[in-house]
């Protein structure tokens, strides 16, 4: 995503640790990449209402520190404001799964 796209306020919720910072947002994803092995990542839906996205995704991958797997669907709940930029961004995930993974 074009870092343009994204408000220097930009909120990243998940798991209850929230990025409040446009420089963050690259951070959470650099957390992503560093811990998971992505094999697939699908795209299965999109559902869209006044100023919200929410993406359904299939993701399977290995967590690099323990090597055990993952295979859940996520949603990605974008907000956006009036002029089309991400004000907020929410992770979705089976929390319980990537419990006993991490583990």
């Amino acid at each position: 995503m074009n870092n343009k796209a994204v408000l220097p306020d930009l909120r990243i919720i998940h798991d209850c640790i929230t990025w409040t910072r446009r420089a963050q947002f690259k951070s959470f994803f650099g957390v992503v990449h560093k811990e998971f092995e992505i094999a697939s990542f699908d795209l299965i839906s999109f559902l869209e209402g006044n100023n919200q996205v929410a993406v359904v995704c299939r993701m399977k991958a290995k967590i690099c520190s323990t090597g055990k797997p993952i295979d859940g669907l996520e949603v990605h709940l974008w907000t956006f404001d009036r002029t089309g930029k991400v004000v907020r961004f929410r992770h979705f995930v089976d929390t319980h799964q990537h419990f006993h993974a991490s583990r």
